[in-house]
């Protein structure tokens, strides 16, 4: 019997033996394997950071817009106050900014100058489609109409809409459904993008006032202190 037990505690002992080996063993692998998780998420990060860093090394600064030919605007642009906007038409925010102008604009014609640039931010699904379509209706002379349409029905936004205000606006029809399926203006708002980038704009609307920075939504009591 003694040897019966003395076998028996041995067997027991070397069964709880491998037992703790084995989920040491398991411990250690579950470890590496969550450290090699973190290690990867840590490089992951390390890499995204250094992503964004060169990205933003690689892009050319700016302190203020660069006026062309090819932006829309309105006003005299040689008059006392000039105002540039970087707009977004899928943003409401921007579409109580671009009624504030254009009421500021159709008061003060003399002595202010509007200028737009496109800034569609990536995230809003319609707001380059429908910047695209604005400028499809620039290169018939109805930029500012076409854009208010817009931001009418900032709710509906989409290719059916685009193509109704075209007929609203007595377009032709021809020349816009050309420009807007060949995504021909397309250039126009990815340069008014990146000039964004390069002016450091992280939301709209952003305006520069006389050359000095504002970001937000702005009242047309509030730009009209400025003209005064």
């Amino acid at each position: 019997m003694s040897e019966f037990n003395l076998s028996s505690k041995k067997e027991n002992l070397a069964i709880k033996i491998l037992l703790i080996v084995l989920l040491v063993f398991v411990a250690l692998i579950m470890a590496r394997y969550f450290l090699g998780i973190k290690v990867l998420k840590d490089s992951e990060r390390y890499i995204e950071s250094l992503a964004k860093f060169l990205s933003q090394a690689s892009q050319p600064t700016l302190q203020e817009p660069v006026f062309k030919v090819t932006d829309p605007r309105l006003g005299d642009l040689e008059a006392e106050h000039l105002i540039v906007v970087y707009s977004d038409f899928q943003c409401p925010y921007c579409a109580d900014s671009f009624e504030a102008l254009m009421q500021l604009v159709n008061k003060y014609k003399n002595q202010v100058g509007l200028v737009w640039k496109d800034l569609a931010n990536p995230l809003h699904p319609q707001a380059r489609p429908a910047a695209v379509a604005a400028r499809c209706a620039q290169v018939q002379a109805k930029f500012w109409d076409y854009g208010a349409y817009l931001y009418a029905n900032q709710e509906n936004l989409g290719h059916d809409l685009y193509l109704t205000i075209a007929e609203s606006l007595n377009l032709d029809l021809a020349e816009f459904n050309q420009c807007l399926d060949n995504q021909e203006t397309l250039p126009l708002v990815e340069d008014g993008y990146n000039e964004g980038l390069a002016l450091k704009i992280e939301a709209t609307p952003y305006l520069f006032i006389d050359s000095q920075r504002v970001s937000g939504a702005v009242s047309f009591e509030e730009l009209e202190k400025v003209v005064k």
